[in-house]
């Protein structure tokens, strides 16, 4: 007896036939971006696609879709074939074009666009160009291509202000291309040494990279190249850099065995921001995990992976943060609010509160050191003109309310809430008149707050302190609404009070709460 089945089709074109059926052939990757889905594809399906093969910082080796033609797709999206530390032969594919066929696996984070991690399912078919001639070129036109050989020449081209860049680069068959740039500059992503992303190309190098076919048959750099051999001089100083960091840290060690913690502190600091290779940052962590807790510096895993903030720190003030003890840390910070190292650099102030977490200070210690800058800063902002409202003193003092809605002690929720109440009811919504010419009506520090109590209500939906100081919320909640201002607050504030509510699991009569005294009100 013959079973029917039902084979309709989803909105992505598979069936859901319950009787076996042989593979699908893969789906059209243009295709189906045309249908404009999100998310364009599901776990275990197939597609064929035409893309770049790039490598991250971490090793990670991607192939970015492209169009022939040079357009976009829709929906940015990523395939994260493995690792190269796991899987060292994807490194040949790192720096060519190439027919893909991939199984999807599963979504991974992205701050924007989707990103899966896939296998391939066939061995890729590289789109490579044979030979610099026209003839050859002509039948690949809008089409992106593989690039490999030896860099002969690099130059820029045009005037200053339109500077692009032109290399020459000779093939493994002896023809001899050039690459065109947009940029003044040709960069790597990535390749064979360490720390050799973002560095520009140099004559002797051996690379790989994409170029895309112009209608003239001239080739395009769009992309970032890869490393595939260092020029002799760039090998030499790479191995000259290791001996130096190999007698550095060697001089650490003594400093550390002689208990000369400070001298140790700053080696140490000077290391951590210093161009090393992996196995060079394990031997100073090992070394720094030696010295003892109240005399070891900030440096550890997290901030060696992102040096960004101790860099900004040190180019604006010319101190390196990696090198201070925690107690040295949290007196920095409040010192930067207090203006002790003069004019603060718009955004300087606000990279030591995005060190906090990742430099591993306690709750304790970070809600302290929000606390005092919002102390020192609220009523500086507050008291500016609009027109001198310092940038970094804003986003510090935002920072600083955010920082406390991420901390779960009592008294980050009770200043909160405190903080929320005093500015409502003391200035922005004074319900006697206008604020004097020339003095900002600063309703926006009111939804950093609001956001703040958000998160912690969110993280914490039990929390006892919010939950006993729910009518005071609602009271602010309604003297917003009164007045007509901070929507995004109002907002902000309406979903604490429903998070808060549906913890208790009851309804609350919110004309029945007894309402704080909060300015005019």
């Amino acid at each position: 007896m013959q079973i029917a089945t039902d084979s309709r089709r989803d909105q992505r074109g598979q069936t859901n036939d319950t009787a076996p059926a042989q593979a699908a052939a893969p789906i059209d990757f243009y295709e189906r971006d045309r249908q404009r889905l999100d998310p364009p594809f599901s776990s275990g399906e197939s597609v064929r696609l035409q893309g770049r093969m790039q490598i991250g910082e971490n090793g990670d080796v991607t192939v970015d879709p492209v169009y022939p033609g040079g357009l976009s797709p829709s929906i940015r999206t990523q395939f994260v074939i493995g690792n190269v530390n796991d899987k060292p032969e994807l490194q040949e594919l790192v720096g060519t074009s190439a027919t893909v066929v991939l199984t999807v696996g599963e979504p991974k984070q992205s701050l924007f666009g989707h990103n899966y991690g896939a296998t391939l399912s066939e061995k890729p078919q590289l789109h490579t160009i044979k030979d610099g001639t026209p003839a050859t070129l002509d039948p690949q036109r809008g089409q992106y291509v593989g690039i490999a050989g030896q860099i002969l020449e690099v130059n820029q081209v045009g005037e200053e202000d339109r500077a692009r860049a032109q290399i020459k680069i000779r093939q493994e068959n002896g023809s001899i291309i050039t690459l065109n740039s947009h940029n003044p500059e040709i960069k790597f992503d990535g390749g064979v040494l360490e720390n050799v992303s973002r560095k520009p190309v140099q004559v002797g190098d051996q690379v790989r990279a994409v170029a895309y076919v112009m209608p003239d048959s001239s080739l395009s750099i769009h992309y970032d190249a890869f490393l595939v051999e260092p020029s002799e001089l760039r090998q030499q100083e790479y191995d000259a850099r290791r001996t130096v960091i190999e007698g550095e840290l060697k001089h650490l060690g003594n400093k550390i065995s002689q208990e000369n913690w400070s001298a140790a502190r700053g080696m140490a600091a000077t290391l951590a921001l210093s161009e090393t290779t992996r196995a060079e940052q394990l031997m100073l962590l090992a070394q720094v995990q030696s010295i003892p807790e109240a005399e070891r510096p900030l440096i550890n895993e997290r901030l060696l992976e992102d040096r960004y903030a101790a860099e900004q720190l040190q180019e604006n003030f010319g101190v390196n943060p990696m090198g201070f003890t925690k107690t040295e840390f949290i007196d920095f910070s409040k010192d930067l609010a207090a203006h002790r190292y003069g004019d603060i650099p718009a955004l300087s102030e606000t990279q030591t509160y995005r060190m906090f977490v990742d430099a591993g200070l306690s709750e304790a210690e970070r809600q302290s050191v929000y606390t005092h800058v919002i102390a020192a800063l609220k009523p500086v902002v507050a008291g500016a003109n609009a027109a001198n409202v310092v940038v970094s003193e804003r986003l510090a003092l935002d920072d600083s309310i955010r920082g406390l809605g991420g901390i779960n002690t009592p008294e980050s929720a009770n200043q909160l809430v405190d903080t929320l109440i005093d500015e409502i009811g003391k200035r922005h919504l004074d319900p006697g008149g206008p604020l004097p010419p020339g003095v900002p009506r600063l309703e926006s520090i009111v939804s950093t707050l609001t956001e703040a109590i958000d998160m912690r209500a969110v993280n914490n939906p039990n929390d006892r302190i919010l939950q006993g100081r729910q009518g005071e919320l609602v009271a602010c909640f309604q003297l917003l609404q009164r007045f007509g201002v901070e929507p995004r607050a109002q907002q902000d504030l309406n979903n604490t009070i429903n998070t808060l509510r549906n913890a208790r699991g009851q309804e609350w009569a919110f004309n029945q709460l007894r309402f704080p005294k909060i300015g005019n009100s």
